[in-house]
């Protein structure tokens, strides 16, 4: 029986790359996969160094506020303060339920409910951050504590 061609050495796999060169790529990838490692760890010590710089923003507010639902909704178990209905007891919590998606104020309201706080914690309809409401002259009704703005 005739064979298919040269038998390949024994330190040698089919297409002419030798062990030593897999060993190499694998030990590149390695490197590679952690210096991605180092670098997204250094990014993230960035971003948590710099949060409270950040002033508060009146969108996070909101959302802070809209997390009530998640109160309503797996605290208290009452759907019925959460559906659409044509006389609301709020409208512009309506409005803002349907204007905003429901994943930032349920994610929000699981991150206070993880970190030990209440429902208490929250702040009331606040549009803007104080500062900000000095400066342009909106009204400021008041602020989440530090403990749920960092939540």
């Amino acid at each position: 029986m005739q064979g298919n061609g040269p038998v390949p050495a024994p330190d040698q796999r089919a297409g002419g790359v030798s062990m030593g060169q897999v060993q190499r790529i694998a030990r590149s990838r390695g490197l590679s996969w952690a210096l991605d490692g180092l670098w997204l760890l250094a990014l993230a010590l960035y971003i948590f160094a710099g949060l409270d710089a950040v002033p508060f923003h009146g969108d996070e507010a909101t959302l802070l506020f809209m997390s009530h639902d998640y109160y309503h909704l797996v605290q208290q178990r009452d759907f019925e303060r959460v559906y659409y209905t044509d006389t609301p007891l709020d409208p512009s919590e309506q409005e803002l339920r349907i204007l905003n998606g429901t994943v930032p104020k349920m994610a929000m309201g699981l991150a206070w409910d993880l970190a030990g706080l209440t429902v208490h914690d929250l702040s009331s309809r606040g549009r803007c951050h104080r500062a900000w409401c000095d400066k342009v002259g909106c009204q400021w009704t008041s602020s989440p504590t530090p403990n749920m703005a960092r939540s």
